[in-house]
């Protein structure tokens, strides 16, 4: 195989690689930040934990509510659905 195409191919898995990383670490610090809330700790703790701004955790958790609403709202119409038939 030609040197470009596999150093190419090198630094695509690699950019590839890290954005899973960012991505897997945000989420896993807004799962934190959900479940910390969840469990009654106050928004200045979690801007201590998290070091991110009451903006970012309050869209954070508006954004964790509207993703629990639309699973409730599946739930419910497959529930009728399997009532009806």
């Amino acid at each position: 195989m030609d040197y470009a195409i596999e150093e190419g191919l090198r630094r695509g898995r690699q950019e590839g690689r890290q954005e899973g990383i960012e991505v897997g670490e945000k989420k896993g610090i807004e799962k934190l930040i959900v479940s910390m809330r969840k469990n009654g700790a106050s928004m200045e703790f979690i801007q201590k934990t998290t070091g991110l701004l009451e903006k970012d955790i309050q869209q954070i958790l508006k954004k964790n509510r509207r993703e629990s609403i639309k699973i409730l709202a599946l739930l419910i119409s497959y529930s009728l659905i399997k009532f009806i038939y």
